[in-house]
């Protein structure tokens, strides 16, 4: 039996493993830095969002829902249009018209 084909197989399928690892863990990581406002003044981030044509809704992950929003903080947004870049306004025709959901965690220290 001729084991050099069995290694090249094994080292063909490592080869993509590792691969497709390294271009997940950059995928997370481009991800990680396209979304705006992760730890972030959920306020703040509101109103960027609303100032580039986005409709808001809240997702409050854990705490109150009545603290004030300045004194709450990001933890993920979902919805942002692709291909319009970060910071950008959304094109005239998609204004108003694209809702992005921002999941906020508010706490209080008392």
């Amino acid at each position: 039996m001729n084991n050099t084909i069995g290694r090249g197989r094994t080292f063909i399928i490592g080869s993509v493993v590792a691969g497709a690892l390294t271009l997940s863990g950059i995928g997370m990581a481009a991800t990680a830095a396209a979304t705006p406002g992760g730890g972030s003044n959920a306020q703040d981030t509101v109103s960027r969002l609303t100032s580039q044509g986005y409709n808001v809704a809240l997702n409050h992950n854990g705490g109150w829902s009545d603290v004030p929003l300045s004194e709450c903080v990001v933890n993920g947004i979902h919805g942002l249009v692709s291909g319009v870049p970060q910071g950008q306004p959304l094109p005239p025709e998609q204004q108003g018209a694209q809702t992005v959901y921002v999941d906020v965690g508010c706490s209080t220290t008392e």
